[in-house]
This record gives structure tokens, C-alpha cells and sequence, in this order.
């Protein structure tokens, strides 16, 4: 469905509220199309559609949200935090915190990275400590993980060592089928002299398919 079609659809179909606050239906196509690029990994032309939105509707955080993210993915990343941070400012959710840890990790400013990763982390647990019935469709799971092993990477070029342990050990407990916190955590165990806890998260990394994994292993 091109733009065209997609404003004659949102503005026959969409509702003039969504729960007390108003909808622009022009914004909706340009974020829906936005969308559609984002995924095909255009971030050029949803940077452009979200722009767009943001013109029409600029108190609505989404567009802001996934055009920093498209900064993000462009490495545009001082660029990006401007616009994340204009969304969280509406709307202060984990998303927004996620991404701003991200971009800081990037540019290499580990402990502002922590920091939004702390936030990003607490806030995803409140979420699944009320979504009992799994509703909101999260892999709490792989995204902790994730989100624990970005920051257990920042932990370990602060070279505060433990908490980069603990950090990976929360994110194998999360989801002890991602391979990259056992990887972090050999680095650790490496640099500390403890080789039969590094060549354990190795064979475990390996064991999950990691090639990395298994090339050390190998040359061990």
C-alpha cells in the first residue's frame, strides 16, 4: 500500500481519539509508512517519513522515538539522542531508555550507558512483573539479555570487573540460550587467570553454536 492510499485509509477508518488523545490520521500514514521503511532498512526514507509525522503531530513520541532510532542504525548517534530524548520527555518507557544507553555505549561513554541501562532494565522488569499474561507480546527473556550483556560490556571497558560479571550472570539467567554473555564474561575470566571458568562459558557459547566460540576452543 503506497502513502497515498495509506492517508485515504487512516482517514476514512482512523478514530478521532485513542484514549482521550486526538489522532491525526495524516500523521498515522506517514508513521505507518516510516515503519514500513524502517524495516526494510531504509533509514533514510523513514527518517523522512517520521519527520513528517513529527511536523503534524509533534507531541506524539513515536515518531520521535523510531526516527532516533533511525539515527541509531545510521550511526548518527548525537543526532539520534537529540530525538530520544525529546520522546522521552513525553513518554519516559524503556524503549527510549534502551536506546539511549545504546547510543552512549556506541560513542564509547560507558558510564552515562550504565546509567540508561539501569533505567532500561528496571523499567522492562516492572513491565513483566505485571504482564502475567504475557499480553504485551515481549521476549522478556532474549531482551533482558541483551540489554544486560550491552551493559556488562560497558561494565568491563570501565574495567569494573565484578559488576560486568554479575551483569552477565543476570543476562544468562534471563536467557541461558544467548551465547554473547558467556562470551563477555570469558573476557573476564581470561583477564583474572581463571582459564577453566573461561573455557566452561566458552564450551557453553560453543554448545549454542557460537563459531567464535568454537575456534578458541580449538586452539586451546
Amino acid at each position: 500500500m503506497n502513502l497515498e492510499d495509506l492517508m485515504k485509509k487512516f482517514k476514512q477508518t482512523a478514530p478521532s481519539e485513542i484514549l482521550g488523545v486526538k489522532v491525526n490520521p495524516e500523521a498515522l500514514a506517514y508513521i505507518t509508512a516510516g515503519d514500513k521503511a524502517f524495516q526494510e532498512d531504509n533509514y533514510s526514507q523513514a527518517i523522512s517519513y517520521f519527520t513528517k509525522a513529527i511536523e503534524l503531530d509533534p507531541k506524539n513520541r513515536y515518531p520521535l522515538s523510531k526516527r532516533g532510532k533511525c539515527y541509531q542504525m545510521a550511526q548518527q548517534y548525537d543526532t539520534a539522542l537529540v530525538d530520544l530524548f525529546k520522546s522521552k520527555e513525553l513518554d519516559d518507557n524503556f524503549e527510549n531508555n534502551q536506546s539511549i544507553a545504546e547510543c552512549y555505549l556506541f560513542k564509547k561513554e560507558f558510564s552515562k550507558a550504565v546509567q540508561y541501562f539501569d533505567i532500561a532494565i528496571e523499567q522492562l522488569e516492572n513491565i513483566e512483573a505485571i504482564d502475567t499474561g504475557k499480553m504485551m507480546g515481549i521476549d522478556y527473556g532474549a531482551t533482558k539479555a541483551r540489554a544486560l550483556n550491552n551493559q556488562a560490556t560497558c561494565y568491563y571497558n570501565l574495567q569494573q570487573l565484578d559488576k560486568a560479571i554479575a551483569a552477565t550472570t543476570k543476562g544468562i539467567q534471563a536467557n541461558p540460550n544467548y551465547p554473547n554473555n558467556y562470551k563477555v564474561r570469558v573476557l573476564i575470566y581470561f583477564s583474572q587467570g581463571n582459564k577453566s571458568q573461561a573455557r566452561a562459558d566458552l564450551q557453553n557459547a560453543a554448545r549454542l553454536g557460537d563459531a567464535q566460540a568454537n575456534a578458541i576452543l580449538a586452539q586451546m
